[in-house]
């Protein structure tokens, strides 16, 4: 069941505005910020493409459809996260070829853990919890509208509580990272399997080395946010949502941090 969920433009958008707000003493510091011209940066592959479509044929025919794809995503995004690449600085064909690889796997691969089993106990506790970093996103637009320094982080702390979180790789005046502390729950059920939902009860930003409170918070607090899980093997989460203007899907690939899973 299609939850239209809107997650990257409420969250990416969200935290852009408690950006600016809770740096207002260092207005043009962000404006700046906000201004980088995206990179060219290639992602090398650390997967060898030696016989190209040949070689994606013989990997799927021995090893089932999608492999080759499961494979080249897992590679490419981990690169993505140690060379510090945001989705919104990839070339337009590394953006499609990324998609199409995302795509492929969220049809013709099962989760190695069922989504309706993520919620468990046993799961929550020996696969989810931990940070699970953003590696790539097919939805430029959304992503686009960030500084160049921002990465995003969904850190599980446990079976009830998470906390979304943005990044940043440089401080923009002191300023580390945005952090909003929430509760949620794990649907189990056939409905919805796998979908997280997840309600802010306090968003805080770092700020010169001292936590503070994000006063424009007010107006969001109770608000519900979505993760619908399309595959999930305790080192790659991929979500599947869409874009509340024209509902075309997009989806988001994570990736658990500290893992050398390749």
């Amino acid at each position: 069941m299609m939850v239209n969920s809107g997650m990257n433009y409420v969250m990416i958008l969200t935290f852009t505005l408690l950006l600016v707000t809770s740096t207002t003493i260092c207005s043009s510091v962000v404006c700046q910020a906000f201004s980088y011209p995206s990179s060219n940066t290639a992602v090398k592959s650390t997967i060898s493409r030696s016989g190209g479509y040949k070689s994606r044929s013989m990997l799927n025919m021995a090893a089932g459809p999608g492999q080759f794809e499961l494979q080249e995503l897992k590679a490419q995004v981990t690169a993505m996260v140690e060379q510090e690449v945001a989705s919104s600085n990839l070339k337009p064909d590394k953006m499609s070829e990324l998609t199409q690889y995302v795509k492929s796997v969220c049809q013709t691969q099962e989760s190695p853990i069922p989504l309706n089993e993520i919620g468990t106990e046993a799961n929550i506790k020996n696969h989810l919890v931990g940070s699970w970093r953003l590696a790539f996103s097919s939805e430029n637009a959304a992503m686009s509208v960030m500084p160049r320094e921002a990465r995003i982080l969904v850190n599980i702390l446990n079976e009830k509580q998470l906390e979304y979180i943005l990044e940043f790789t440089k401080k923009v005046q002191g300023l580390s990272k945005i952090t909003a502390k929430s509760n949620y729950i794990i649907d189990t059920s056939p409905i919805n399997p796998g979908l997280v939902t997840f309600v802010y009860e306090e968003i805080t930003s770092k700020l010169f080395g001292a936590t503070i409170p994000v006063g424009l918070f007010g107006l969001l607090k109770g608000r519900a946010s979505y993760i619908e899980s399309m595959y999930f093997d305790g080192t790659l989460w991929i979500e599947r949502g869409a874009n509340p203007e024209n509902g075309e899907l997009f989806y988001n690939v994570y990736v658990k941090d500290s893992q050398n899973w390749r």
